[in-house]
């Protein structure tokens, strides 16, 4: 069941970040849905439940599972990012991609949907400017970040 709950959860993200980027935000349209679908989606919270909490006995396996739809969600970001960045700088913001998922997906269970918001805007703004701000470097552009 959880098996399921990934595969459907890798599905949504797959479809959600096929289009290319709207803004030139790599990886936005994934975190501007993410709320509303932890709210429908019983998969999403399924996975992230079980993943989060899991039996002793069972955290080898739920943790293979779940690290195989991060891995999907993090290869979906580094596909919408343009190939200017070095490997060490795609690398470090694929990380840092998931880290913020991570941690909205923590807050999404743990708090409302004001702290959500506020900790998506934080934490989005600051990512795409250094994204932004990392990319016109590396393209030789000049870019300020708002």
């Amino acid at each position: 069941m959880l098996e399921d709950a990934a595969e459907i959860e890798r599905d949504f993200v797959t479809a959600t970040l096929a289009a290319p980027p709207s803004a030139g935000e790599p990886g936005g349209a994934y975190i501007e849905v993410l709320a509303a679908r932890y709210d429908a989606s019983v998969h999403l919270r399924f996975l992230l439940r079980t993943a989060f909490l899991p039996p002793v006995a069972l955290k080898p396996v739920i943790g293979k599972i779940y690290i195989g739809f991060l891995e999907c969600l993090q290869a979906c970001f580094l596909a919408q990012v343009p190939d200017v960045l070095s490997p060490p700088d795609r690398s470090r913001f694929g990380h840092a991609y998931l880290g913020i998922v991570e941690s909205l997906f923590v807050v999404m269970i743990y708090a409302d949907q004001a702290e959500t918001v506020i900790r998506k805007e934080a934490m989005w703004r600051m990512f795409r400017d250094a994204l932004a701000l990392r990319m016109s470097r590396a393209s030789g552009t000049s870019l300020r970040p708002e």
